[in-house]
């Protein structure tokens, strides 16, 4: 689903879109983001998975990112995960294979519903760091299938 709002001189979208469907047609995760298109980034990323080691889905995700950077002109990519998410190290090594970064660690920034005050991890990727990085990742995907 595609959700616009546009305010005065700002034009935003936000964009669910599945990108993961097994064999029998069932969605398998999805993804979703904001577009600031003033300042051509992406931010609010979400990504949610149905089933445990979704590689595809990881791969799908790359993928398109790799397209808004290479083909619709995005800048600049933004994304935040709880420190302690057991699926952070994985981001962060798939942050560095298309030339992005942890750029933060925010502390005590969320509670969650144990109660206690959780850390957030802050991802960057910028369009200008990652051009290498991103035909590397491309290449070595399309070895692998």
């Amino acid at each position: 689903s595609l959700h616009n709002s546009c305010s005065n001189k700002m034009c935003q979208v936000i964009l669910t879109k599945p990108v993961c469907v097994n064999d029998k047609g069932e969605v398998t995760g999805y993804f979703s983001y904001h577009i600031n298109w003033i300042t051509k980034s992406i931010d609010s990323l979400g990504l949610i998975s149905f089933i445990n080691n979704n590689i595809i889905l990881i791969n799908d995700v790359i993928k398109h990112l790799i397209y808004l950077l290479d083909h619709v002109g995005i800048n600049r990519i933004e994304f935040w995960a709880y420190a302690d998410n057991p699926a952070v190290d994985g981001y962060e090594k798939l942050v560095k294979k298309i030339g992005g970064e942890r750029i933060a660690i925010l502390h005590q920034v969320e509670m969650l519903s144990d109660g206690k005050l959780h850390d957030m991890c802050v991802f960057e990727i910028l369009h200008k760091n990652s051009e290498i990085a991103r035909k590397h990742f491309l290449k070595d995907s399309t070895n692998t299938h």
